[in-house]
């Protein structure tokens, strides 16, 4: 038997996880990407669903100290008033429609757009973006102690440390 369907007999469909969500670490220098020990760890389905919603709650935050709001679930608060008229107007004159309904605008959400959006920048680039090595560490820390405090693990392995080297000089 291999060691995932070892995992999956116990419960752990999700297996391994890592402590500092993939949006992040897929942006970090090569050194930083590795995938460390102290990086991965074996969670059951329903301490993964938990710590993400933990993960969701930090990354908000982290949005807001970065100037970096999230992108999701369709708010509106984030575009300035005089940008979400125009694009209204845009999306009613497409559909020659007076007013717009929520199903149009899903719908307009769906057409592939015919150039990129060279203007706008992701969440996760805009929090990593301003990160120099020492600021990363730091970083990496933040979600391992983030990882102790909401998840309050109870089987680490015994050297496992918030304090363990972040980088892996060898990867780069």
């Amino acid at each position: 038997m291999d060691l995932m369907e070892y995992y999956k007999q116990l419960g752990l469909q999700n297996g391994l996880s890592g402590t500092v969500p993939r949006c992040y670490r897929s942006r970090f220098p090569g050194m930083y990407k590795t995938h460390l020990s102290h990086e991965i760890v074996l969670m059951c389905s329903a301490c993964h669903q938990l710590s993400g919603s933990h993960d969701q709650r930090r990354m908000e935050n982290l949005g807001i100290e970065h100037a970096a709001p999230l992108e999701h679930d369709g708010r509106k608060a984030n575009i300035p008033e005089d940008r979400l008229e125009h694009l209204e107007a845009v999306l009613m004159s497409y559909f020659d429609v007076q007013q717009l309904t929520p199903e149009l605008v899903e719908q307009a959400a769906k057409v592939e757009p015919r150039k990129p959006q060279t203007e706008w920048t992701s969440h996760a680039d805009k929090v990593v973006g301003g990160l120099d090595p020492s600021a990363i560490e730091a970083f990496v820390r933040g979600w391992r102690s983030h990882f102790l405090e909401t998840m309050k693990p109870q089987f680490l392995p015994p050297h496992w440390s918030v304090d363990s080297r972040v980088a892996n000089s060898s990867a780069e």
